[in-house]
């Protein structure tokens, strides 16, 4: 139990002593105000322990996380074969308004704990979170801004003229992720990022997260 939890409740056993004694400070006997012993023991014997949530070594973090999904793979499911192929896939899901499909395009939460967590920043100091609030925080604003960019451009003519992404490759273990990307609009000079980092891993593509600027 933790130091301010047991003040609390001294402070709470203190007051229903002083409130039971219905007194004046002039008239109150001090030996009758004393707070016994055993009332305070047997208020403390009442309260639960409190639970703490232990950090484990990553390999364990992400085995406890894998089966919390009950889902593991060893390769990226609905891949493209290359960073043009999912750009396409990209721009034919957005043209559709295919939520669906467009999600496919996006690491799940199996990929994540199998395939990325282990390789990630996140797995080591001083970067280090638990896999299941790295993918809450990541899936979140996925899901979030892949619902904004349908509701900006689907369902209508979406014709890309080219993507650009950052120079700089990011290596982590197996995988190789590109970030910065930005998307140019066919007939516009100006562009904007609509997606997050693109991930590779052994020659398949997904996005890590669909997560974007609009």
């Amino acid at each position: 139990m933790s130091t301010r939890t047991a003040l609390g409740l001294l402070a709470t056993v203190a007051l229903a002593a002083l409130a039971a004694c219905g007194d004046s400070a002039r008239t109150r006997d001090p030996a009758r105000d004393a707070l016994p012993l055993d009332s305070i023991q047997a208020a403390l014997a009442t309260q639960k322990p409190t639970h703490v949530d232990s950090i484990f070594p990553a390999p364990e973090e992400a085995r406890r996380f894998r089966l919390e999904v009950g889902d593991s793979t060893d390769t990226l499911r609905h891949a493209a074969n290359s960073r043009t192929q999912l750009i396409e896939r990209f721009r034919m899901a957005v043209e559709k308004n295919d939520d669906a499909g467009l999600r496919k395009l996006a690491v799940d939460a199996a990929e994540f704990g199998s395939l990325v967590y282990l390789d990630s920043r996140y797995a080591r100091p001083p970067y280090f979170l638990k896999p299941q609030t790295a993918w809450f925080q990541m899936s979140a604003n996925s899901d979030h801004d892949a619902s904004v960019l349908l509701r900006n451009y689907g369902g209508r003519p979406f014709r890309i003229a080219s993507v650009t992404c950052a120079d700089t490759v990011i290596s982590e273990g197996r995988n190789r992720l590109w970030d910065g990307c930005r998307v140019r609009f066919t007939g516009d000079t100006t562009s904007a990022q609509l997606f997050g980092v693109i991930l590779e891993r052994q020659g398949r593509f997904k996005f890590l997260s669909l997560a974007n600027k609009l």
